[in-house]
């Protein structure tokens, strides 16, 4: 009988030791001698198993993308009783795999200023993150104005992505400030 095969087994290693990489040493520092020794395999088998540096770098953006995209779909505005709830949950989440993917963000981010390889996806994620936000704001607050609605998003956006690029430094009264500029900035819609 033959023995089944590993490859997708030791395929998915790969990439998880990879973005490892990328949150530790960014897309440029992610080598492949790097993520061999994070998987801890021999560096002919990760070529082996997942390709060059091209074919690794379009996985791994693919899965944070499909990452990221399920997380939305699982939190719609309606699934929050009152916008409170939504920034509750914005700002709280400290799970590793969220550090791991805020920090995937900023590498990805960077290495896209100059690789248009990355640049068009991740405008793309940009955009519906942005989208994302916008839904919720303007779910709660469906008379304030088009303008007003994508103001506020895009603010909040700004501040939830900034302390979360943070979070490795521990800083509790930063998270603390940056949970309440959302907060005040979200309720000047009450005045609408």
């Amino acid at each position: 009988m033959a023995r089944p095969s590993i490859n997708h087994q030791r395929s998915e290693e790969i990439l998880e030791a990879y973005e490892r990489c990328i949150a530790k040493f960014g897309v440029h520092g992610a080598t492949l001698a790097a993520i061999a020794q994070e998987a801890g395999l021999a560096r002919p088998l990760v070529r082996y198993h997942v390709g060059n540096q091209d074919a690794l770098l379009q996985k791994a953006l693919q899965r944070f993308i499909q990452r990221t995209q399920k997380l939305y779909q699982q939190l719609p505005p309606q699934s929050f009783a009152d916008i409170d709830e939504f920034i509750e949950i914005l700002f709280c989440n400290n799970s590793p795999q969220y550090i791991n993917d805020v920090q995937i963000a900023a590498a990805l981010i960077s290495a896209s200023a100059n690789n248009s390889t990355i640049k068009v996806p991740i405008k793309s994620w940009l955009s519906d993150s942005s989208q994302w936000f916008y839904q919720h704001i303007s779910h709660h607050y469906p008379k304030a104005s088009e303008q007003q609605k994508r103001a506020v998003s895009a603010g909040v956006m700004g501040i939830s992505f900034n302390v979360d690029s943070l979070a490795m430094l521990e800083d509790a009264a930063l998270h603390l400030h940056s949970k309440q500029a959302a907060q005040i900035l979200i309720n000047s819609l009450n005045n609408v």
